[in-house]
């Protein structure tokens, strides 16, 4: 009976860390979309800036400075983009570190139960 009992509890302990680690790797996932997604938001922040400077070249500009509005403004919208990409990586290692102990707790039960297993 308390090999059933043993057998019983593994099982609830394994679909538990099973749907712990799916709940992660999606957290992980959408994170990392949302990174991808502010890169590619500063590549098109970045044409932008390049096609209004070419734009003023033509037109007879000859130097740039960043009290230019419009590549101030730009500017600061791909510092926001690296801010929030640094803080979603943050979020991404802070999620792999606190996977960590499941895997610990993973080889202590094993230990465990294979001592329960020998001390009837």
């Amino acid at each position: 009976m308390s090999m059933i009992k043993n057998a019983g509890q593994m099982i609830l302990n394994l679909s538990d860390r099973v749907v712990r680690g799916t709940e992660r790797y999606s957290k992980i996932a959408k994170l990392t979309v949302d990174i991808k997604r502010s890169e590619d938001d500063i590549e098109k922040t970045q044409k932008k800036i390049g096609e209004y400077i070419i734009e003023k070249m033509d037109s007879g500009t000859t130097s740039f400075d960043s009290s230019d509005q419009f590549i101030g403004e730009h500017a600061e919208k791909i510092r926001e983009y690296r801010r929030a990409i640094q803080t979603k990586r943050e979020e991404i290692n802070e999620i792999r570190k606190e996977a960590k102990p499941d895997v610990n707790d993973s080889i202590n039960n094993k230990t465990e139960n294979k001592i329960d297993d020998i001390n009837p």
